[in-house]
């Protein structure tokens, strides 16, 4: 059977066969899958065709649109003052940028975990943000990730922050599926002089 590249965007219904251990998921959209999808019985009317597969427990397809929150408290290791690094690095008590981005990396980092195969973590590959206003200590933020779709091999975002006040941030972010032995490996060759790109 031809392997068949599974659904990120599409109208998903799944039906469990017991009979058989497999699950049986109706798309109507192929985009690059980490899963081992298999052709069966495609149906010519509606353009909707039948995978099937061995049943993984908890398996489930991000689709378009799909969004995921994570609330946060503000601590003294989150202050722009952790950032530096002699006495003459001058920066204020309040919600640092760049840990503003690493909770956003953090929040689109779960919305994959769905996606991923054993032994595959998600990396972040770009962030285009704004920062807009400040955030003081203590305070509680909420970020939300919105997954956007697939380009290529990069799995695409809109992130925003909140806090009481209004957005402190907002932006797009892409992601990527790796395997970290191989990504230490490539970085070690790197490092080392080998001339071999990221």
């Amino acid at each position: 059977m031809e392997p068949l590249r599974c659904a990120r965007e599409a109208a998903i219904t799944c039906h469990r066969d017991e009979d058989f251990n497999r699950t049986e998921i109706h798309i109507q959209k192929y985009i690059d899958s980490r899963k081992t999808l298999y052709w069966t019985t495609p149906d010519p009317v509606s353009k909707v065709c039948r995978v099937e597969l061995p049943c993984v427990k908890g398996m489930e397809l991000l689709t378009t649109n799909q969004s995921l929150g994570l609330e946060y408290t503000v601590t003294a290791a989150d202050s722009a003052r952790c950032l530096q690094l002699d006495s003459q690095d001058e920066f204020p008590d309040v919600l640092a940028t760049s840990r503003m981005v690493g909770l956003m990396e953090i929040t689109a980092a779960r919305l994959m975990r769905c996606l991923l195969q054993p032994g595959q973590l998600s990396v972040g590959v770009s962030v285009d943000m704004q920062h807009l206003a400040p955030t003081p200590l203590a305070a509680t933020i909420y970020a939300k990730a919105v997954y956007l779709g697939l380009e290529g091999r990069m799995y695409r975002f809109r992130i925003e922050v909140h806090d009481a006040g209004g957005c402190v941030g907002s932006g797009t972010h892409t992601r990527a599926i790796v395997c970290p032995a191989d990504l230490l490996a490539r970085a070690s060759r790197r490092v080392a002089g080998s001339g071999e790109g990221t």
